[in-house]
């Protein structure tokens, strides 16, 4: 069994996002960061990039904006071929520029969403898509399927349901880390997820490991 951290919508310096990182650094277990390009701030930067020769910080891209052009969705069939493709582009170059060896060219798309008539027109930039297999990226290869999320709009769930979730093989866990910020309770539960692996050994991988 191998688990995947994944922690999306990464772009601003909010309250405790550097102790929900210490949360996997202090414990010396990698964490995957999906950040949005176009957004991150000068200050979430500069706190990722104080923990970056620890080796345990890996960037993948999480769309370009974020933005919803239609509900849901950054990348509907509404929007040209070429302007998604070019906002891609752009976000991966930016990211490549200031994250480096630390950046792993793996697309992440925001809501889970890409559709095939899109994924066949940038597959070409990346070297998997990571997602849950859904009706919004129907007919889309998804190289590394999401297992489950930690942290929602509607519930968290606690260390022992985390826990009870894993399978074997690869497990590829999301979480929005400023769900946690608001709930320092559940930010108890996530460690104590992180002290089970790491007492039991399991492995903490990375996407650039599984590439």
């Amino acid at each position: 069994m191998e688990v995947i951290f994944r922690d999306d919508d990464v772009f601003l310096n909010e309250p405790w996002f550097e102790d929900f990182l210490k949360i996997f650094l202090d414990n010396e277990i990698p964490i995957t960061l999906a950040v949005v390009p176009s957004r991150i701030t000068k200050k979430c930067y500069a706190i990722i990039k104080k923990y970056l020769d620890t080796g345990l910080i890996e960037v993948i891209q999480h769309n370009f904006s974020h933005m919803a052009y239609e509900p849901y969705s950054e990348f509907p069939n509404s929007r040209p071929k070429l302007a998604v493709r070019q906002d891609l582009e752009l976000g991966k170059k930016k990211l490549e520029k200031i994250f480096k060896k630390h950046y792993t060219n793996i697309l992440a798309p925001a809501w889970h969403q890409i559709t095939k008539e899109h994924y066949e027109n940038i597959k070409d930039l990346y070297e998997g898509i990571t997602a849950r297999p859904s009706s919004l990226n129907e007919g889309v290869k998804i190289k590394f399927p999401v297992t489950y999320s930690v942290a929602t709009t509607k519930e968290f769930r606690t260390a022992e349901q985390i826990i009870s979730g894993f399978k074997e093989g690869l497990n590829i866990i999301l979480m929005h880390h400023f769900y946690y910020e608001r709930d320092l309770k559940q930010m108890e539960e996530l460690r104590k997820v992180v002290k089970y692996l790491k007492d039991n050994k399991i492995k903490v991988t990375k996407y650039n490991e599984k590439i």
